[in-house]
């Protein structure tokens, strides 16, 4: 985009170009759904590390006991 005398853009953009799947522009329009699928994924990687944790503790207590 270009900017105009006024501060704002013009539409001087060529809309005819593809966006490459993996370009930044292409993230950006998918934002959403890539936060949404890294908020899942750490929450998985956290659940999985208390289940984790849970498990150690609970082996550790058997050994004092």
């Amino acid at each position: 985009m270009e900017t105009n005398h006024a501060g704002g853009y013009s539409d001087n953009e060529d809309t005819s170009v593809q966006k490459q799947p993996g370009s930044t522009e292409a993230l950006v329009q998918t934002g959403a759904i890539v936060t949404e699928q890294l908020l899942s994924d750490i929450r998985i990687l956290i659940e999985q590390a208390r289940e984790r944790m849970a498990q150690t503790v609970n082996a550790e207590l058997v050994i004092l006991n």
